[in-house]
């Protein structure tokens, strides 16, 4: 392939770049998405209903696991017990949930945001028969159980790996069991278990460069390991001199190498070595609208375009469905932008979003749900800022 040479002058003087950047060789967002104001909330019913008819969570789920789920909170369970999802980029959002007595549905369900004038909608992977679940971290035909996954899933390309959590148990507790699930063969793999000897709840941050998942715990004692996703191999075991909050949840600043924890008013910095599998933990006092990190098992993720974070969600009762929260990755300074329009449709004993979204990134949206009987929302998010757009390469980009 020749690439033409108005494209060769570009590459040369970083012109693709900006352009790239500044969402110029971006994919159009959907009409129903493009035409949203910042801060601008739709729900994915109605006029906004999926193409495939199939709107909710409940929709998409066999009978069988609508009437026989042995967990005490069933279907909701889901979503509603300490789990979260695989923190997305692309137009995929993917749940996948339950664990400990509160659901065994080990389903990984993704909604997709593409289309024009409604999304795609709900379909179903990865999920075994109900005769097939039992106490164990691999249910009868293979697949892993279901788990409280808390902030411990991150979507990798086409993959989603899932750390530690609290699996489909009558006992209760914690477990190292590691998974990857394969989201174009629809198959799930058994990874080595995650070398910590006192399990907590998990967390995760990856790094693109070198391909690897940082997996952190909200427990002292607790090893923190770096993933290997190239060979699927762990580092060593490390201790950290300071663990995160509890029920915490993280992103992974790419501008400046470094990862940022929030969760139950505990605020970390770590530093990771990549190369070395080392990594260095601090405190930082944010400024601003700091009240929404008193809150647990919120969902956040990193904006290169704004260099920023987005925080919102959390446990039932967290001003994380009314407004939207943006800290500034430089100065960790917060401020609160009201919705249009509330997410807060939940049953009393929700406990968390944690991972539950999609970065629309390419739309400058977010895709967010928060239960089984009710569609997901589209969040619109502001602009970037020009001033602050970190260059990035061309994913995706075909020269012909």
């Amino acid at each position: 392939m020749r690439l033409p040479s108005i494209a060769i002058q570009a590459l040369r003087s970083g012109a693709i770049w900006s352009l790239l950047a500044t969402g110029a060789l971006a994919s159009e967002a959907p009409r129903y998405i493009a035409e949203m104001s910042p801060f601008q909330v739709r729900n994915m019913s109605g006029t906004w209903a999926p193409e495939n008819g199939l709107a909710t969570i409940e929709s998409v789920t066999p009978s069988e696991w609508r009437t026989n789920d042995p967990g005490l909170t069933d279907l909701r369970g889901v979503v509603v017990a300490w789990s979260g999802g695989a923190k997305g980029e692309g137009t995929r959002l993917i749940v996948h949930g339950g664990g400990h007595n509160d659901s065994a549905n080990n389903g990984v369900y993704q909604f997709d945001f593409s289309g024009s004038d409604r999304p795609r909608g709900w379909i179903i992977a990865g999920q075994s028969p109900v005769a097939a679940v039992r106490e164990s971290a691999s249910y009868a035909d293979g697949a892993a159980a279901a788990s409280h996954t808390y902030d411990g899933v991150v979507q990798v390309n086409n993959r989603m790996y899932r750390f530690g959590g609290a699996r489909w148990s009558e006992r209760g507790g914690f477990f190292a069991d590691a998974f990857v699930f394969d989201l174009a063969a629809n198959r799930w793999s058994r990874l080595p278990d995650v070398p910590s000897d006192a399990y907590y709840e998990p967390s995760v941050a990856y790094d693109p460069v070198s391909n690897k998942i940082l997996v952190m715990f909200s427990n002292s004692f607790a090893n923190w390991a770096f993933f290997r996703c190239d060979t699927n191999q762990w580092g060593a075991a490390r201790v950290p001199s300071s663990a995160l909050g509890i029920e915490a949840s993280s992103a992974y600043d790419s501008r400046r190498g470094r990862v940022v924890s929030v969760g139950n008013g505990v605020n970390r910095i770590i530093t990771p070595d990549w190369s070395a599998e080392t990594f260095s933990v601090s405190s930082f006092s944010p400024s601003g609208s700091t009240g929404i990190l008193s809150r647990s098992a919120l969902a956040m993720f990193y904006d290169p375009e704004r260099d920023s974070f987005w925080i919102f969600g959390g446990a039932t009762g967290s001003p994380g469905y009314a407004s939207i929260y943006e800290m500034d990755a430089g100065s960790l300074s917060i401020t609160a932008y009201p919705l249009s329009m509330s997410t807060a449709s939940f049953e009393a004993d929700y406990q968390g979003s944690f991972g539950r979204f999609v970065f629309l990134r390419e739309w400058r949206a977010i895709g967010f749900v928060t239960r089984t009987d009710a569609a997901p929302y589209v969040i619109k998010l502001p602009p970037p800022d020009t001033s602050s757009t970190e260059p990035r390469p061309p994913v995706n980009l075909d020269v012909r």
